[in-house]
């Protein structure tokens, strides 16, 4: 059986267990009012001071000011029959009722061991329970994320010279990291073919005799706000997928804890490939020129 909570104001319902401690526990037990269902609200739940959570939930806020926080990232940890079972969700968006109308995002939750282990080492730093450690699938910024996606890049780059299949295809909100986008022109001069869904900024020019002739950059427009991120790459035709908060632009990548996760799942990936290859694709996306303008209804060309 579960219980129901009600938000009027941002109108949604939750069900949750009758076991958890919500809001209106708290205001029997403690006489502190707090706003019903505020517990799965936009407003941070305000717990009173020495509240003695039972064993059966506890929950813990970080919120953080320099840098800022990653995006929607959490951790659950259940303790079911065969132990301690840690679950994660990594997305590219933030967890709002009001954006989640218009916005379009992606989620990865998943029980991963070696996932839910780095993305709690990265709570931890968060918390000054631990020092930053080393992340080996977790891209996370400001600590390895653009040297990793430097890397991933020059494996393309190497691929393509040695006769192999390569290519990169992106969809972010924006690009205007020098360091990205010089190795994206090196790719481009080696024979990589780097097709970006970049909706927002893009300092980037693609098509120049010379230097981007292999890159082509798409822009979204419609009706909903594309928010999702992206990440594919050819890697000699075992393809790798990735999905995060993070945009190629300095403030993601030095400035905020921002968190990329590869996905490995085929199905997963089959999805990812397919929302690349729909906005390529799409008649009504916005071309990006060299000369830095915008022309819409030009197709792209969609490898198989």
């Amino acid at each position: 059986a579960t219980q129901s909570c009600t938000n009027e104001a941002d109108g949604f319902t939750v069900d949750y267990p009758p076991d958890w401690f919500t809001n209106g526990r708290v205001e029997q037990e403690f006489s502190d009012p707090i706003a019903a269902c505020r517990y799965f609200g936009q407003e941070p739940l305000d717990i009173p001071p020495n509240a003695a959570l039972p064993p059966s939930v506890a929950i813990s806020i970080v919120r953080a000011d320099e840098p800022s926080p990653p995006d929607p990232n959490a951790t659950i940890v259940r303790r079911e029959e065969a132990g301690l079972k840690r679950y994660l969700y990594i997305g590219t968006g933030n967890l709002n009722a009001a954006t989640a109308a218009g916005y379009t995002d992606l989620g990865l939750f998943t029980k991963d061991r070696e996932l839910g282990e780095e993305l709690q080492e990265v709570f931890n730093g968060l918390t000054g329970y631990s020092a930053p450690t080393d992340f080996d699938r977790l891209l996370v910024a400001p600590f390895n994320m653009r040297e990793r996606f430097l890397a991933l890049i020059e494996r393309e780059i190497e691929n393509a010279e040695a006769g192999l299949s390569s290519g990169i295809r992106v969809k972010i909100n924006g690009l205007t990291d020098p360091e990205i986008i010089t190795a994206l022109y090196r790719a481009s001069d080696a024979g990589v073919e780097c097709q970006l869904v970049v909706r927002g900024l893009c300092s980037l020019r693609p098509g120049m005799v010379g230097i981007s002739e292999n890159i082509s950059v798409r822009s979204i427009l419609g009706r909903f706000l594309e928010h999702s991120r992206i990440y594919e790459f050819e890697n000699g035709g075992d393809r790798e997928y990735f999905i995060g908060s993070a945009d190629w632009r300095p403030r993601n990548l030095s400035r905020r804890v921002e968190i990329v996760a590869p996905v490995s799942d085929p199905a997963h990936q089959a999805v990812l490939r397919e929302i690349i290859s729909e906005d390529l694709a799409n008649p009504e996306g916005w071309v990006l020129h060299g000369d830095g303008s915008y022309h819409q209804g030009e197709r792209a060309t969609v490898p198989e």
